[in-house]
């Protein structure tokens, strides 16, 4: 593979008819966020993005993001993750994300079964896990990542929604999908009853990538077009995390908007 540092943008707003913001995000790259070409043993981690989007109102919504936000970061950074099972595994980064997402779900049930006035509450997450040229992702919710190489721009999560189903079975057109008004109805969460299941996908990465991770009201405002419109005005991770959260606050602001931008830059490129 092709060295490449990883450099990372976020942005967030409560948008313009939220009273307080129930998103979360975190973001871990080891010291110089370079991955290492042969040896991983120092730090197996070339770099965690995450975005979680919380439900249960105003006492609830936003703990219940931190929690699924702080403690997948936390897992990671501890190095928590290298005395379970899991990482002893040939594909250790889906394993091991799963069982933390898992882990932190059964945390926020917990909490809401323990206090009757935030009962309920919960929490979309997606997030990217880098090791090496490999990157793992894991979603529950209707958070996104979004993949733009080249000329492309590829969603790489499907949404756990109502609509997103009636798509998948023909009863719905994608644009109907889009103004639907249950579009924001999730058929999985973290704090469900039932241990949510993760979709994991596992992508070679390729110096030049960018990765766009958001909740909802990113991109229940902003269309793809849009989306690599900025992606090509703002060569910077920071620039364009701010210019998405900026631009989708502008076309909507009905719910909080949260941006991560993971950019792959090409060290071996001629400068």
């Amino acid at each position: 593979m092709s060295p490449f540092r990883l450099l990372v943008g976020y942005a967030t707003d409560v948008g313009q008819m939220r009273k307080r913001n129930e998103d979360s995000f975190a973001v871990f790259t080891p010291p110089d966020g370079v991955p290492q070409t042969a040896d991983l043993s120092a730090n197996p981690i070339a770099g965690l993005l995450l975005v979680a989007d919380g439900m249960g109102g105003e006492r609830a919504g936003d703990r219940a993001s931190q929690m699924a936000a702080e403690g997948l970061h936390q897992v990671f950074v501890s190095g928590l993750f290298k005395t379970w099972d899991e990482y002893r595994q040939r594909l250790w980064a889906p394993a091991v994300l799963y069982r933390a997402i898992r882990e932190i779900s059964q945390a926020i049930l917990d909490l809401g079964d323990a206090d009757p006035a935030i009962r309920g509450l919960g929490s979309t997450v997606v997030a990217t896990l880098m090791s090496g040229d490999q990157m793992t992702i894991a979603h529950v919710g209707d958070s996104r990542c979004y993949r733009a190489r080249g000329r492309d721009l590829e969603q790489l999560t499907v949404d756990h929604t109502w609509v997103e189903r009636q798509v998948e079975v023909g009863l719905l057109s994608r644009e109907q999908a889009r103004h639907h008004p249950h579009r924001n109805v999730l058929t999985r969460s973290l704090g469900d009853t039932t241990p949510p299941i993760s979709d994991l996908r596992t992508e070679t990465i390729q110096p030049g990538d960018t990765f766009i991770l958001c909740s909802d009201g990113m991109s229940g405002a902003l269309t793809e077009g849009e989306i690599l419109g900025l992606i090509r005005q703002h060569q910077g991770a920071q620039q364009l995390a701010e210019a998405l959260v900026r631009l989708a606050n502008v076309k909507d602001g009905s719910d909080n908007i949260t941006v991560v931008v993971g950019r792959c830059e090409d060290l071996s490129a001629p400068s």
